[in-house]
């Protein structure tokens, strides 16, 4: 499996339920969206064969959607100041790196 998905730097896009068959992907980047506000449609991810990132998405309040994800190689979830739960991770039975936090720059 080679695809790798990148949702980076769109500062109007609110949602990503366009997604809802994608089943797995290699590689999926997540940054830098003013208001992507969930991870709605990625509710039909089972598998990321490398890693899951999710930076700097300042509206992003939900990564439930992610509740089917069984299996990533790595996941960072950094800098996402509205997120408070990471409901939606519960389902992982196989992950060798985890990083969650905020960086000394972050606002919150």
């Amino acid at each position: 499996m080679r695809a790798k998905l990148w949702i980076r730097n769109n500062q109007n896009l609110a949602n990503i339920k366009a997604l809802s068959k994608l089943s797995s992907a290699r590689d999926i980047a997540i940054s830098n969206n003013a208001v992507l506000g969930t991870l709605e449609g990625l509710d039909n991810l089972t598998c990321v064969l490398k890693s899951l990132e999710i930076f700097q998405n300042p509206s992003l309040s939900s990564i439930a959607a992610l509740g089917k994800l069984s299996s990533v190689e790595r996941v960072e979830i950094v800098n996402n100041a509205a997120l408070s739960s990471l409901e939606g991770l519960e389902g992982l039975t196989r992950v060798v790196q985890l990083s969650i936090g905020v960086t000394r720059d972050s606002p919150i």
